[in-house]
């Protein structure tokens, strides 16, 4: 019987939790074997924790559930802990505390890898949200992942939302999240793309289905404009730690490119919709993301303490 650890970083997000870890119980196995399953989560934040919530569902679920906390702050300490617990396992699957498991996500996730015997597997996060959104949302999709053939290849192209990966090709680094991003994000990018220069790219598992809760101010201009700009800031970082030092003039084109192209998808907005003009805006902010890392400034989203779901804000 094979192994997998279902492993869960979460931050202020209690109910979240609760939803997810319900989603989890009604894994079905019907292609595959069902493994032997054990669940982890790993706790960002000693203050607002969700023991409680990991408690009751430890209770309630068919599979072990291990509760830890991570004191250092950001996003790649607590994957980083997540990945020592997995240790001693086959396989390690990664879901966010925001999202819930369609009944066969883990099933898929599995046999798409015994039959292509892939070290990495992907699959479809799709947006449900929490309130109405706005029209140029939807058509834009602004918040779900684009669809692929099942065994197509996403090179240098995976994050951690929806992820099983061979535990035998992740301690291959003694860290394999890099916290010099811990604050800033981008980690489980650099991870896929030194996969990728190590010839290890994801393949693509198109039934299994996660869904993402959208809450409403995910659904704003500036909140999508200002992701755009820590992805632009991230890239001199992450190239860095790929090795890929280069001069300050490349990454001046590279914005200059950037922005033309962003000017160039906000005039298509005239004929197919205020969504284009977001989307054209966006790529604006990644050039300017770009332009501050090179003057040393880091953008970093996860050092928000305000940093808290809609249901916990009420």
């Amino acid at each position: 019987m094979i192994s997998v650890a279902i492993c869960i970083p979460t931050f202020r997000r209690r109910r979240e939790l609760g939803r997810l870890l319900n989603s989890l119980s009604g894994l079905r196995f019907k292609k595959q074997p069902e493994p032997h399953i054990e669940i982890f989560v790993v706790d960002n934040d000693p203050h607002y924790p969700s023991d409680g919530v990991a408690r009751e569902w430890a209770h309630r679920i068919k599979w072990s559930l291990h509760y830890h906390d991570e004191q250092q702050r950001g996003i790649a300490p607590v994957r980083n802990k997540l990945a020592s617990l997995a240790k001693n396992f086959d396989f390690i699957a990664l879901i966010d505390d925001d999202e819930v498991a369609s009944p066969q996500w883990l099933d898929e996730l599995l046999v798409v890898q015994s039959y292509y015997q892939a070290e990495v597997v992907t699959g479809p996060v799709l947006a449900r949200y929490e309130k109405n959104p706005p029209k140029w949302i939807v058509n834009g999709s602004f918040h779900s992942t684009d669809r692929y053939p099942t065994g197509t290849l996403r090179p240098s192209m995976f994050c951690t939302n929806n992820l099983l990966m061979k535990v035998s090709a992740l301690v291959r680094f003694e860290k394999p999240f890099e916290e010099r991003l811990a604050l800033i994000g981008g980690e489980d990018t650099l991870l896929s793309m030194k996969f990728h220069q190590m010839g290890i790219d994801a393949v693509w598992a198109d039934d299994a289905v996660v869904h993402e809760y959208i809450p409403e101010y995910r659904t704003k201009a500036k909140w999508l404009f200002l992701r755009q700009y820590r992805r632009g800031n991230s890239t001199i970082i992450i190239d860095n730690c790929l090795g890929k030092r280069r001069m300050a003039v490349i990454y001046i084109w590279k914005a200059a490119w950037i922005v033309t192209v962003g000017l160039a998808k906000s005039l298509t907005s005239l004929w197919t919709g205020p969504e284009a003009a977001v989307k054209g805006i966006s790529y604006i902010y990644a050039a300017a993301g770009i332009i501050a890392g090179l003057l040393g400034t880091k953008h970093e989203e996860y050092a928000r303490v305000d940093y808290m779901s809609a249901s916990e804000k009420r």
